[in-house]
């Protein structure tokens, strides 16, 4: 029973697509508030998540509820993305839904799906982790109750490998 479980898993990673390196499709959207954001404008300075999500769909609410507490102790370490996919009848849930729930994430509306369908997503919630370049380093598809510890162990783990490459060695040290 353990090696069908094994198994599976790791059918599940390989079409997860972990580490894949590919990079994401740039994009300008409008944000709840009416203004545009780029992911260009998000590069370069630190990682960013970018999650696909709907006020319909529990687990990508879940999802984002998971992701509250972490990203208010880290959320000077990486960028938060929650591209919206709720449809034009249920767009105007979304300000107020964002702030009965105490998001403070930086929502983005993807009116037609065009950076879903760019992105490669089927269905929604969708959790990629992009390093400062905005390559895919890690992606999961899905969630249910736990996942998020995988995925904060992807972005502690980039934290770890950018600021390592971010860092200079002392001539002392480039020595040794």
């Amino acid at each position: 029973m353990k090696r069908i479980y094994l198994i599976l898993g790791l059918v599940a990673l390989v079409f997860a697509g972990a580490g894949s390196g590919d990079k994401f499709p740039d994009f300008t959207l409008e944000n709840i508030d009416g203004d545009d954001v780029s992911l260009e404008q998000m590069l370069g300075e630190k990682p960013v998540v970018i999650t696909f999500w709907a006020t319909w769909c529990k687990p990508c609410v879940k999802e984002l509820k998971a992701f509250k507490p972490i990203y208010e102790e880290m959320k000077d370490d990486f960028h938060f993305i929650a591209i919206n996919e709720d449809g034009p009848r249920s767009r105007g849930k979304v300000k107020p839904f964002a702030k009965k729930e105490g998001f403070e994430y930086t929502i983005l509306y993807d009116n037609n799906g065009e950076v879903k369908m760019k992105a490669g997503v089927s269905d929604i919630p969708h959790f990629f982790l992009l390093d400062k370049s905005g390559n895919i380093v890690y992606k999961h598809p899905g969630y249910k109750t736990g996942d998020e510890k995988e995925s904060v162990e992807a972005i502690k783990d980039l934290l770890k490998t950018s600021s390592c490459s971010d860092t200079e060695l002392a001539p002392e040290e480039a020595d040794e």
